[in-house]
């Protein structure tokens, strides 16, 4: 139930930041949207939320990270069938954990960033190392960090 909280409050944030439109042009009034399933695809890292629109009658399956709430891609809907509107890094990624579901590597393993004398998963290591001696906030502030980076990798490869 949280996660689909969070994915409205998403989803409204980047609507009214950036407007969007499907290749086809084809635009739904998503706040005429009810989300009408959630199904985890990889465990604790990627959901697919299963919209329909009530005035277009159009369902649209949303692949989204769990951390951040970001859609990742489209997978059938309005914008076409299969994950044609998911980008070809993150099919792969999702193709790899679901053929192989016993792999409990998280998702910042896989990520790849400069300077690793400096940063540890894109974060700065004196700061995690600070953050460690604060406790439980260090440990939240932690938390956010890691969702940071992992909201810059949906958007870049």
């Amino acid at each position: 139930m949280i996660l689909c909280g969070r994915f409205l409050l998403t989803r409204l944030w980047f609507s009214l930041s950036v407007e969007t439109e499907c290749r086809r042009g084809v635009r739904t009034n998503w706040l005429h949207d009810t989300i009408t399933d959630v199904v985890e695809i990889v465990k604790r890292e990627i959901w697919s939320v299963i919209t329909h629109n009530a005035i277009s009658g159009y369902k649209q399956v949303f692949h989204v990270l769990e951390a951040t709430c970001e859609v990742l891609g489209q997978a059938g809907g309005t914008c076409g069938e299969g994950d044609e509107n998911l980008r070809l890094d993150w099919a792969g990624y999702i193709e790899q954990r679901k053929t192989n579901p016993d792999n409990t590597s998280p998702l910042c393993d896989g990520m790849r960033w400069a300077d690793h004398a400096e940063f540890d998963r894109g974060i700065s290591r004196h700061w995690l190392r600070r953050m460690a001696q604060m406790g439980e906030q260090g440990a939240a502030l932690c938390t956010i960090a890691e969702r940071y980076t992992l909201a810059c990798v949906v958007g870049n490869r």
